[in-house]
C-alpha cells in the first residue's frame, strides 16, 4: 500500500478555511472560548495566509506543499503535558474542498522525530468546491503541550480556505466514519495504480510437503520479514502451533 493507515484509537486539508475553534474536555465541557482563526495572532500560525474573508466568513488559507500549522492554548488544567489519559477527541474541520488530493492532517504530539508531526487522517480531495465538515479523530497521546501551546496542522496540494475547527470528545460513530473514509481515500488515490499494475501473481509451489486440502492455510510469519503476495509457508510452518498476542489498543 502506498500510504500508511494508522489506527483510530488512541494514537491513532487540500484547501481548508479555518474560522473558529471550540474546545471541549472531560473536565470542562462548557464555558471554554470559541477562538476565531481570523482573529488569532499571526505568531500562532506557520505557512498560513493572513486573515481573509468571504462574505461574513473569516478564514486563512494554507500554503501549497507546506506543513501549515496553528496553535491553541491547552484546554486541560494542571501542569500535565497531555490531556487526561485514555481520552479521545475529534476535530470537526469545516473547509472548502478545492483540493485535488486528500488533505493530510497532522498533530504535534511528541511522537515523531524531535517531536515532529504525526499523520492522523486524510480528508477531502474531491476538488468539487463544496464546503464540508470533516471529522479528524485524535487520541490523548497524540496531543502534546509544547511551550504552553497545542499544535495541529495540514498539508495540502493547493491553497485552501479553512473555516471552523471544533475540538470535542470523540464518539463511536467518529471511529466508524474514520475507518470508512480511510478505505475510500486509499482506494481513490490507488485507483490508477491498480489499473496499471494488476495483481496477477501465482503462488509458489510447496518445497517438500504436499499442499494441504483446499482452503486457507494458517501459518506463522516473522513480523520483521516482508510477506510477498506469492509467498508460501515453509513446510515446518504448516499446521504448526501458533501463538497470537493481542491488545485492546487502550
Amino acid at each position: 500500500m502506498k500510504y500508511p493507515i494508522q489506527s483510530f484509537f488512541p494514537v491513532n486539508l487540500a484547501l481548508v478555511t479555518l474560522i473558529s475553534i471550540v474546545i471541549a474536555s472531560p473536565a470542562r465541557a462548557e464555558g471554554l472560548p470559541a477562538i476565531k482563526i481570523g482573529e488569532l495572532d499571526a505568531s500562532m500560525f506557520t505557512h498560513f495566509s493572513g486573515p481573509q474573508s468571504e462574505g461574513d466568513v473569516k478564514f486563512r488559507e494554507t500554503t501549497k506543499g507546506e506543513k501549515c500549522t496553528f496553535s491553541v492554548n491547552p484546554w486541560w488544567d494542571g501542569p500535565a503535558l497531555r490531556p487526561p489519559e485514555n481520552t479521545h477527541y475529534a476535530l470537526e474541520v469545516k473547509f472548502k474542498d478545492v483540493a485535488s488530493a486528500p488533505i493530510v492532517c497532522w498533530t504535534y504530539g511528541g511522537l515523531g522525530n524531535a517531536g515532529g508531526p504525526t499523520q492522523v487522517h486524510r480528508i477531502g480531495g474531491l476538488h468539487d468546491g463544496k464546503w464540508k465538515t470533516a471529522i479528524v479523530p485524535v487520541g490523548w497521546d497524540q496531543i502534546y503541550k509544547h511551550q504552553d501551546k497545542v499544535t495541529f496542522g495540514f498539508t495540502t496540494d493547493t491553497a485552501i480556505p479553512v473555516a471552523d475547527v471544533t475540538i470535542r470528545l470523540a464518539t463511536k460513530e467518529d471511529e466508524e466514519r474514520y475507518n470508512a473514509e480511510t478505505r475510500e481515500w486509499v482506494t481513490r488515490v490507488q485507483a490508477n495504480e491498480a489499473r496499471s499494475h494488476p495483481l496477477a501473481v501465482k503462488p509458489r509451489a510447496f518445497l517438500k510437503a504436499k499442499p494441504p486440502a483446499a482452503g486457507p492455510v494458517a501459518f506463522v510469519w516473522p513480523t520483521m520479514v516482508c510477506l510477498m503476495q506469492d509467498e508460501q509457508p515453509k513446510d515446518e510452518q504448516v499446521n504448526a502451533p501458533s501463538k497470537i498476542r493481542t491488545c485492546l489498543n487502550m
